[in-house]
């Protein structure tokens, strides 16, 4: 369930070259560069959502969700399919599609009931 956030918390991008639960003999290598994440604070409309319930457009789908030590919702991808390359995917192509999931993840919860509330009680705070 969605709640009213008092502050409009950030949510973070994060790209990386490791993901926990890679086969082993695995390398990044054969691949593409690394995974993109998006961490969602608590009261986000997609925030506690898994794999399989995220309706997002990214390369290869959402392939990874988990709870953060900072108790932020990190959603994510990969680009560890058989198709893909460094030569398709470079660092600088993984960000651009880490933002580009940021970008629809921001659009989903603004126009959630939630995020429209939460944009109210914030608004009126700042006046």
């Amino acid at each position: 369930m969605c709640k009213i956030l008092k502050e409009m918390e950030a949510i973070t991008v994060t790209i990386q070259r490791d993901l926990p639960r890679m086969p082993e003999g695995y390398s990044f290598g054969e691949y593409g560069w690394g995974n993109g994440y998006v961490d969602l604070p608590k009261g986000h409309c997609l925030f506690g959502k898994e794999v399989g319930d995220l309706n997002v457009d990214v390369h290869g789908g959402i392939t990874y969700t988990n709870l953060q030590a900072d108790g932020k919702w990190r959603i994510g991808f990969d680009t560890a399919h058989s198709s893909d390359s460094l030569d398709k995917w470079p660092e600088k192509a993984v960000m651009k599609e880490t933002l580009r999931l940021k970008k629809q993840v921001d659009k989903i919860h603004s126009k959630s009931k939630i995020g429209k509330l939460q944009m109210l009680a914030f608004n009126k705070e700042t006046i």
